[in-house]
Order: structure tokens, then C-alpha cells, then sequence
């Protein structure tokens, strides 16, 4: 079976599992052919085609270009996205109010919202935040990197209407990632 195949089955079962097993770090894999940083290339390649579109926050245009060439998908405004990628890596500063724009799904169709997959330089930092909902024991404590600050405040706002919001995947430089499913109440710890 082709490499791409296979390296795709196993990030989609990591993607799932990232979601369906809040506040566990999951590993993507490493890929020599990946032409773009690894949690994009990985999303990417086993979530975009023709059919499905994306928008970004703080991508680099030969980024958008591979997206939109490699992986044969387009470019649609964040409020029409079905994926929206939002790069923190470079801009940890980033104003992410745009995201505020984004498709939260409807009652009829809950499954029409996007999903965020964010790039960030690490995971963990000083920013503790506790983690309650479906899949969590009681509550799960996380240090995590400041630079999620005003962005897990936005998908908290999204995410007051169950089963309306966003599910969102966080993924560092070294394919460190943590699914934030819609179900998830995150709080900050002051």
C-alpha cells in the first residue's frame, strides 16, 4: 500500500483520538515527504480535497499555495471555511478575532461548524487552565502555552450552545497535539 495512504490512516486515527480522549497528548508521526509543518501536512493530507475548503490566520503565502495546490483544495472566507488553520508559531501575537467569524454549525446540521487546527512553537506553558465535559474524570488540570490565551477564550464563546461550536486541535513544532473537542469547558486559572 502507498506510504501516503498508510501515513494517512494513522493520523486520522490520531486526529479521532486526540478528540475523542481529551487532555491526552497524542504523537503524530514524522514525514519526510511533508511539505508543510507536520500537524498541517499530516490535517492536510488526510482531511482536504476538492470538497473541502479552508481559510487561515497568519499562514505564509507559499503555505496557502501548498495547501491549495498540493491538496486541490481553495481558499474561502473564514466564515464559509470548513477548516480554518491558525499559525501561531511565528506570531504568537497573532489577532485571532476573525475566528470569532466562523461556522458554529446549525441545529438541524451541528456538523456544518469548522474545526481550528492551531500551530504553535509548544504545548505546554505557564498558563494553567482546568478541563471539564464528556471523556474528562472530574476535572484535568493543563499548563499550556500563553499564546492559546485569547484564542481559547474566543472558543469558549463559540462553544455555549451544545452542540453548536468548534472542535479545535492544537499542534506543536514537534507534532505534540491536543484535541479540544466542542464538548469541553476550558477555564483559566488566574
Amino acid at each position: 500500500m502507498n506510504q501516503q495512504v498508510l501515513l494517512a490512516q494513522e493520523a486520522f486515527r490520531l486526529f479521532i483520538s486526540a478528540l475523542s480522549y481529551v487532555g491526552e497528548v497524542k504523537q503524530l508521526p514524522d514525514s519526510p515527504q511533508a511539505v508543510l509543518p507536520i500537524g498541517k501536512y499530516l490535517y492536510a493530507l488526510t482531511f482536504l480535497d476538492q470538497e473541502v475548503s479552508y481559510a487561515s490566520l497568519g499562514l505564509s503565502e507559499e503555505q496557502e499555495a501548498v495547501l491549495t495546490h498540493e491538496f486541490r483544495t481553495k481558499k474561502v472566507a473564514i466564515s464559509v471555511a470548513q477548516t480554518v488553520f491558525v499559525d501561531l508559531i511565528n506570531q504568537p501575537s497573532l489577532d485571532v478575532s476573525p475566528i470569532k467569524q466562523v461556522s458554529i454549525g446549525n441545529l438541524i446540521d451541528p456538523q456544518l461548524s469548522a474545526t481550528i487546527v492551531v500551530s504553535v512553537s509548544q504545548l505546554y506553558g505557564d498558563n494553567t487552565y482546568i478541563l471539564t465535559g464528556p471523556g474528562i474524570k472530574s476535572q484535568l488540570t493543563l499548563g499550556l502555552t500563553k499564546a492559546l490565551s485569547e484564542l481559547l477564550v474566543i472558543r469558549q464563546e463559540l462553544n455555549q450552545e451544545y452542540p453548536l461550536g468548534i472542535d479545535m486541535l492544537v499542534i506543536d513544532q514537534s507534532g505534540k497535539m491536543l484535541g479540544l473537542p466542542r464538548t469541553t469547558v476550558i477555564q483559566e486559572v488566574n
